[in-house]
C-alpha cells in the first residue's frame, strides 16, 4: 500500500511537474509571441516612415523640378518679351541694327553654349565623327603605304584622300577649342540669366 502511494504520490508530482512545465512553457510562448507581434509592429512602423519619408522626399523633389522648370519657362518668356520691347523701343533709330545684332549674338551663343556644355548629344556626335574620321584617314594611309610599296600607280590619289581626312579632322579639333574658349566666358551670363 505504502508502495501504490509513494507510486501514485509521484505519478502526481510528475503530472503537476508537468503541467507547470507546460504552462510556464505555453507561457513563454505567449510572452514570445507578445515580443514578435511587437518587433514586426515596430519594424513594420519603421519600414511604414522610411517609405513615407522617401515618398515625401521623391514628392518634393518632384515638385522642385516642376517648379524650376516653370522659373526657367517664364524666365525664358521674360527675356524675349525684354528683348521684343528693346527692339520696339529702339525701331527706327540708328541703334536699331546694333540692338538687333546684339541679340542675335547672345541668342546665338545662349543656343551655343547650352548644346555645348550642358547637352550631351554635341560631345557624343563629335567623338563620333572623330573616330570616323580618324579610322578612314588610317586606313587610306595603310593603303597608300601598301599602294606604293607595291608600285601601283594609285597610291598618290589614296595619299591625296588621307590628307583631305586628316585636315577634316584638324579643322574640326581647332574649331571646337575655338568655338569652346569663345563660349566659356559666357557661362557666368548663361547661368544668371537662366537661373542654372
Amino acid at each position: 500500500m505504502c508502495a501504490e502511494k509513494f507510486i501514485f504520490v509521484r505519478s502526481l508530482s510528475e503530472e503537476v511537474k508537468g503541467k507547470n512545465l507546460n504552462t510556464k512553457i505555453a507561457e513563454c510562448d505567449l510572452i514570445y509571441d507578445i515580443l514578435e507581434k511587437f518587433k514586426s509592429l515596430k519594424y513594420r512602423n519603421l519600414i511604414n516612415n522610411r517609405e513615407i519619408d522617401s515618398y515625401h522626399k521623391r514628392k518634393k523633389q518632384k515638385e522642385k523640378k516642376l517648379q524650376d522648370k516653370i522659373i526657367r519657362q517664364k524666365m525664358k518668356e521674360y527675356y524675349k518679351l525684354k528683348d521684343k520691347l528693346i527692339i520696339d523701343k529702339s525701331f527706327g533709330t540708328p541703334e536699331y541694327n546694333e540692338v538687333i545684332a546684339r541679340i542675335t549674338k547672345t541668342k546665338i551663343k545662349d543656343k551655343l553654349y547650352k548644346m555645348i556644355f550642358k547637352g550631351k548629344g554635341f560631345w557624343r556626335n563629335l567623338s563620333y565623327t572623330i573616330r570616323t574620321l580618324g579610322v578612314a584617314s588610317a586606313v587610306t594611309l595603310y593603303l597608300g603605304i601598301i599602294g606604293a610599296s607595291c608600285g601601283l600607280s594609285g597610291w598618290v590619289a589614296v595619299l591625296g584622300i588621307w590628307s583631305v581626312f586628316v585636315f577634316l579632322l584638324i579643322i574640326i579639333i581647332v574649331g571646337t577649342w575655338f568655338l569652346a574658349t569663345w563660349l566659356w566666358p559666357h557661362r557666368d551670363t548663361y547661368n544668371e540669366k537662366y537661373r542654372v
